[in-house]
């Protein structure tokens, strides 16, 4: 218990005595007799396109690699998603979706499957902070022992998570893998490739707040640095429609604003054409048959991940992208393009990051982040950042630990960690225990405190309380040293709170004596002081209830008088 003890501060948070265990076991040596016959669940959520699926493919791969002996699944509640991306479904399990909903919580999945997992990660965690207990209504025996949670790429909101991805900081690192690319016959080169989302608020499910801008700066800076006879440019439909929109129906506004820009940025080809998803051409504007031509091209995208990531790899040397996992594609296909990143609103840390450690200044923000012709010649050398932010180095590290933790879980010091910390509300009730535990090794006929010990050492508490009420100092002084002798202070303090919580629950009024006493044992002890800060306020706000109905005379629904009662005791705090 030595060395658990010397990993715990009492000013730490109570959540993170749940990673101690795995931190036992940081950088210890990992075989495969320690992973045999494990089962190891991803549990995926998709929220939006293929970016979560496509995460939790390549974690799974990890995984598969990593410990060739175990057992990985992936449970989820869109098997058909896993299908698109041509990834193998035979160990998925479903998770039936109760209800229908875009972002489903665990609360509204269910599953059926005789297979008891060793280890749980979700992967990722989007749109949501992850609580246990969802996941324990679907999976009653998950816990925060076994469960682990994995991150978008740098998204501190809604951690903490047991892996936290992304660049930077505190983080592992990106999901990079060793791809193997066959050359695609889509389009001729040379060619450029954008694929950027469009402007718009996130509402309308668009989220590229300057994505005309991202486009037109882009196009500017490659139409000056590649002299090509004919020069093609991959795009999303969205850019198609907006440079349509005045070529069919010209008028004032984004769509002209757009036009008159791609014009003037574009004087290196003075045949400017563009072709769109039904392969009709539009001419933008038009020089001699002997001038440089570019084709926007619109027919192409969107592909399947294989073939999009050939796209990037044989592209011009620029690339424009946006998404975790289109730059993670493309740093893992092709480090030696320069890659031009759309930076979304929640991803701006994602790009300084990024700036600080390619390093690449022209992603400190999103004026120059999707190119500019001041970067002409600008040319970036990516291997000592993605040997810094591979994640399969320190995530590796990380999982190795969760495995050896699990595979020694029924250790009987990891045993007694784990229980004291499921039955103890503060940080410094486990520290008393842990301490009470080591002497009770150490002293022969001494134990862990009894149930039959903590009902004494109550029954002296009640009767210290008494006896100094009633004036007589030291009849209360030996029944408080009595009842502290028997299971000492901290773990007194537990079980006030404990019996405080059940007097709650039979609406006994003496609860809050009961937190009271705890507080003064335990002055850390925040949950008691949870509970007084609680019960004081349903008071007040009964007392205004009370106050209220004598002033207007008349009885009024309850849900009103909770309604004024809030809104009064906001002014009388």
């Amino acid at each position: 218990m030595d060395s658990i003890l010397e990993k715990i501060n009492k000013n730490m948070d109570y959540d993170d005595l749940y990673e101690i265990p795995r931190n036992l076991f940081l950088n210890k040596k990992i075989s495969s007799l320690h992973s045999k016959n494990m089962n190891i669940a991803l549990l995926n959520v998709p929220c939006g396109g293929f970016g979560d699926v496509i995460i939790c493919k390549t974690f799974y791969d990890y995984l598969t690699n990593w410990y060739k002996n175990a057992n990985v699944y992936i449970c989820t509640n869109d098997i058909g998603k896993f299908k698109t991306i041509k990834a193998n479904v035979k160990n998925m399990i479903n998770l039936k979706e109760k209800r229908d909903d875009d972002c489903h919580s665990f609360y509204n999945l269910s599953i059926k499957t005789s297979i008891k997992f060793d280890i749980m990660i979700v992967v990722p965690v989007a749109k949501r902070t992850f609580f246990i207990e969802e996941l324990q209504s679907m999976i009653p025996y998950a816990s925060k022992f076994n469960t682990f949670t994995t991150s978008e790429y740098n998204n501190d909101i809604l951690g903490p998570y047991t892996f936290s991805t992304g660049i930077g900081k505190h983080n592992q690192g990106i999901f990079l893998t060793d791809i193997n690319v066959k050359k695609h016959n889509l389009v001729k080169s040379p060619y450029a490739l954008i694929y950027i989302q469009p402007p718009g608020p996130e509402s309308t499910g668009s989220w590229g707040v300057h994505g005309n801008y991202c486009f037109l700066s882009f196009i500017e800076m490659i139409s000056k640095k590649y002299n090509h006879k004919l020069f093609q440019v991959i795009v999303p439909d969205w850019i198609v429609d907006i440079i349509r929109c005045y070529l069919v129906e010209p008028q004032s506004g984004t769509c002209y604003t757009v036009n008159k820009r791609l014009k003037e940025y574009t004087k290196n080809y003075p045949n400017l054409l563009m072709m769109d998803e039904h392969k009709e051409k539009y001419v933008i504007k038009s020089g001699n048959k002997s001038d440089n031509t570019m084709i926007i091209r619109g027919d192409i995208l969107p592909k399947p991940r294989p073939e999009f990531i050939s796209l990037i790899k044989y592209s011009v040397d620029d690339v424009l992208l946006t998404g975790d996992q289109s730059i993670t594609d493309a740093f893992s296909c092709c480090s030696n393009k320069i890659i031009w990143y759309q930076i979304a609103p929640w991803k701006k840390d994602f790009a300084l990051q990024m700036s600080k450690h390619i390093p690449n200044k022209y992603f400190k923000t999103y004026k120059t982040s999707c190119g500019t012709i001041d970067a002409i010649n600008y040319n970036p050398d990516y291997r000592k950042f993605l040997k810094k932010f591979d994640f399969r180095i320190e995530g590796k590290r990380i999982m190795d630990s969760i495995v050896l933790s699990i595979h020694y879980k029924d250790n009987e010091l990891l045993q007694e960690y784990s229980n004291i910390v499921n039955t103890s509300r503060s940080v410094n009730s486990v520290i008393n225990k842990l301490k009470k535990y080591n002497m009770s090794k150490n002293q022969i006929g001494s134990g862990p405190s009894s149930m039959e010990d903590k009902i004494d050492a109550l029954r002296l508490f009640d009767k210290h309380i008494h006896e100094r009420d009633l004036g007589n100092t030291e009849l209360s002084k030996l029944n408080y040293n009595g009842a502290i002798k028997l299971i000492g202070k901290l773990e007194l303090a537990d079980v006030l709170v404990d019996r405080g919580i059940e007097k709650l629950k039979n609406k006994n009024s003496s609860a809050i004596y009961d937190f009271k006493q705890a507080l003064i044992l335990d002055p850390e002890y925040t949950l008691a002081q949870e509970y007084i800060d609680t019960i004081i306020r349903n008071k007040k706000r009964a007392t205004n209830k009370l106050y209220f109905t004598h002033q207007t005379n008349e009885k009024l629904p309850d849900d009103i008088l909770e309604y004024i009662s809030k809104n009064v005791d906001k002014y009388t705090k």
